[in-house]
């Protein structure tokens, strides 16, 4: 198949689960803002963002590793199973030692719901494994459905235990184990995993070559965590918890937007892990980043402009505060969107020492930007802070790349983009009917003049 048309395909299955994931987030949204109030938001934003720190810490990140692995063997029935049932077997046997040490220091632990946010974090844990498996098969059906089957299972759960059984924190960590466990159980199922497991196949002689491509993955996925959730850390000493369930609204249209470009980086990731050594590979990934930057760029623009008026129609008025940091998010994650395409690059050639250490390098950018201006600016300093550590690691990515990569950006266009961002900030800031109007106006006219580069991005030809 040819390569933009496999890349478009992948796209557009995986887009059905992610959509839909990322749909039911901002469908909950109401429900969270008007029955938990900003400190207990905060409190559960928070939960959930150390289960993110540790699910990686934990798997030693050996689910990206089959991903990797079993993009190269999935015409190989007997290499697959032997990489599935390895990494199986080695989680296994971690996720039996850590509950073994888990159980007496829980006795010590003064943590409300720890019990409930372990489970959790084990559930996340072989979940995540699964998922990366199905795409690593190149099973991206079976992953969108997947994908579907947590999303609808979550915002049903919570439905039922935040309204109707007046459940607070417990009943979102509730709803998240059982959304695991159903993801667990179709998967395996549906992909008919116990043909790919044996214990026979075994081969603790991989787990040098696996462990050396997934434990720089490890402080790489430190790094992405402090970039994302030291802020939150940082708030809730610094200000409050409430203050940290503000910023966490405002976090939730920026998630939105990277999560958009996330359903094309998982295709994205795949393709170039196929493709990268081919002859005509570096014409084919330079066209792609441009045709990506260009578009996410005008849609990161028509997001900020019509801000005023979506924030209003979902979030309840006393978390109004959270608007101000939006725009400077958005701005944060289109230079995520750059990083995310150069990301795919480390991991197609097996260089993750190298994403490592540009994570480390924009982790580092963003606590202290924070610490430093958080007692001054407040909230703002938290976004800012983000921002600027996302287009460090973007800056430093690109050229580390074209070392490898003869990539050439379009800088007419970075110019043009840059003044109109700057002019659309003048008129958010404002604040009045007139303005909105004039940003709308700006940020469509952008849309149409780049519309072929929004079009390419669903068509890739």
């Amino acid at each position: 198949m040819n390569k933009n048309k496999e890349l478009v395909k992948n796209t557009i299955i995986i887009f059905i689960g992610k959509a839909c994931t990322q749909f039911i987030t901002i469908l909950l949204l109401p429900l969270y803002t008007k029955y938990l109030i900003s400190s207990e938001f905060g409190i559960v934003d928070l939960v959930i963002t150390y289960i993110s720190l540790f699910v990686p810490i934990l798997s030693l990140d050996l689910e990206m590793a089959a991903f990797r692995f079993l993009v190269d063997k999935r015409k190989d029935i007997e290499e697959s199973k032997r990489i599935i049932t390895t990494i199986l077997f080695t989680l296994t046997v971690i996720a039996i030692f850590c509950t073994i040490l888990f159980i007496p220091l829980s006795f010590f632990l003064n943590i409300k719901y720890k019990y409930l946010i372990y489970i959790v974090i084990i559930m996340s844990y072989f979940s995540q494994y699964f998922i990366q498996v199905s795409r690593g098969l190149g099973k991206n059906i079976n992953y969108s459905i997947s994908c579907c089957i947590n999303g609808i299972t979550t915002v049903f759960l919570n439905v039922i235990f935040i309204p109707v059984l007046k459940m607070e924190a417990d009943g979102m960590l509730l709803s998240m184990i059982i959304a695991n466990i159903m993801t667990i159980s179709y998967l395996f199922y549906s992909l008919d995993l116990k043909k790919y497991i044996s214990f026979n196949a075994i081969r603790l002689n991989y787990l040098k070559e696996i462990l050396s491509y997934s434990i720089p993955l490890i402080p790489n996925g430190i790094s992405w965590w402090i970039v994302n959730a030291s802020d939150r850390t940082i708030i809730s000493i610094m200000l409050s918890v409430s203050a940290n369930g503000i910023y966490a609204v405002s976090n939730k249209f920026s998630s939105l937007f990277i999560g958009v470009f996330n359903v094309f980086q998982l295709s994205w990731a795949e393709s170039v892990s196929l493709h990268v050594n081919e002859n005509d590979s570096n014409r084919f990934i330079s066209n792609v980043i441009n045709i990506v930057l260009k578009a996410f760029t005008c849609l990161g623009m028509l997001l900020i402009a019509v801000m005023p008026i979506v924030f209003r129609l979902f979030i309840d008025d006393k978390y109004n505060a959270a608007l101000d940091n939006v725009p400077i998010l958005i701005v944060a994650m289109i230079f995520n969107v750059a990083v995310g395409l150069y990301s795919a690059i480390y991991i197609a050639k097996k260089m993750t020492k190298q994403v490592m250490n540009t994570s480390i390098v924009s982790a580092i950018v963003n606590i202290i930007i924070n610490l430093l201006l958080i007692s001054y600016i407040g909230l703002y300093a938290a976004s800012i802070s983000t921002l600027i550590a996302y287009a460090v690691m973007a800056i430093y990515r690109h050229f580390d790349i074209k070392k490898m990569i003869d990539i050439h950006l379009d800088r007419k266009y970075m110019f043009k983009s840059v003044i109109l961002m700057i002019v659309i900030f003048a008129l958010f800031y404002q604040k009045n009917v007139y303005c909105t109007i004039m940003m709308i106006l700006i940020a469509l006219v952008e849309c149409l003049l780049n519309f072929k580069y929004i079009l390419k991005l669903v068509k890739l030809k």
